[in-house]
């Protein structure tokens, strides 16, 4: 076994100014910096959180310092930038927020609120909230907090969504990180006790986005919104990773062909309780390559 070890701060910094300059070559240095700045102390921050939790269950200083160290990764930076280039391009096309706002910031907060902001528990979403509101302000117009919450306004506000159904804070963020990582094919896994709107607010990002058929316009833009072909897969204590490898085969077979007949459609896993299987079983390891590679 070989260890590889990982980036360490100087490095990070690096690498994340290099992919901020490679990806936003129209950014002065200093817009490049603070940009480059924010995504470090966001790292910074979820090993600072992950450090005080192993250190709250007994584990050494010393354990815990390595721990936490890979609770975040390259992955992490790479979504963001995945994230913030997905929003920028919706951002040109409407300007949700007027011809005056400062896109790039507020495409930034976002991405940062969903990688970042909403795996963290209450306690720590704060913590990271004013962290983030005291950091420097890139045009002096919106914080983290305003411009997080906007967007979840602004999603909530146009899903088409069945009479009965509460806008509760948990759905709207529910909806609105299984839309923005449906699209942007980015792993998601929602984590909550029963009743608190994981599988409806799969079924409500499913029944919005249809193409052409869907009944909100903003939908209909399938080069922002493309249509979701859903495959559902029900968890069990039995469940086996061929069961799990058969789903998945299918979904990447079926988007195939969509591709090949130059159709505006992904296909989307949905597995429901996830933490069902017991460990014992190892069938949820055959899930490494296509979160991977989805």
């Amino acid at each position: 076994m070989w260890d590889y070890g990982s980036l360490d701060c100087a490095q990070e910094r690096d690498y994340i100014n290099a992919k901020m300059k490679m990806v936003h070559r129209s950014m002065s240095d200093a817009e490049v910096a603070s940009l480059t700045k924010l995504i470090l102390d966001s790292q910074e921050a979820m090993r600072s959180y992950a450090k005080e939790q192993l250190r709250a269950h007994n584990i050494s200083l010393e354990e815990a310092i390595v721990a936490s160290h890979s609770s975040v990764s390259q992955r992490d930076i790479q979504r963001v930038f995945t994230l913030h280039e997905w929003l920028m391009k919706g951002y040109e096309k409407s300007k949700p927020y007027g011809d005056r706002t400062d896109y790039h910031s507020r495409a930034l907060w976002v991405a940062l609120g969903i990688v970042y902001y909403m795996r963290l528990t209450a306690a720590y979403r704060k913590a990271y909230s004013d962290l983030m509101d005291k950091a420097c302000r890139l045009s002096g117009e919106v914080i983290f907090s305003q411009a997080f919450e906007d967007e979840l306004k602004w999603y909530i506000d146009r899903v088409d969504l069945s009479l009965g159904i509460a806008k509760t804070q948990a759905l709207k963020e529910n909806i609105f990180a299984t839309i923005i990582c449906t699209v942007t094919r980015t792993p998601l896994i929602i984590v909550g006790a029963p009743g608190s709107s994981k599988t409806l607010s799969f079924n409500v990002t499913v029944a919005n986005l249809k193409g052409q058929e869907s009944k909100v316009e903003t939908f209909r833009q399938t080069d922002q919104y493309p249509s979701l072909d859903s495959h559902y897969y029900q968890c069990s204590r039995r469940t086996t990773s061929n069961e799990i490898q058969t789903i998945f085969t299918r979904a990447i077979n079926r988007q195939r062909s969509h591709l090949k007949n130059s159709l505006p459609i992904h296909c989307v896993v949905f597995m429901d309780e996830a933490g069902l299987p017991k460990e014992s079983h190892e069938s949820l390891k055959v899930l490494h390559y296509y979160l991977d590679n989805p």
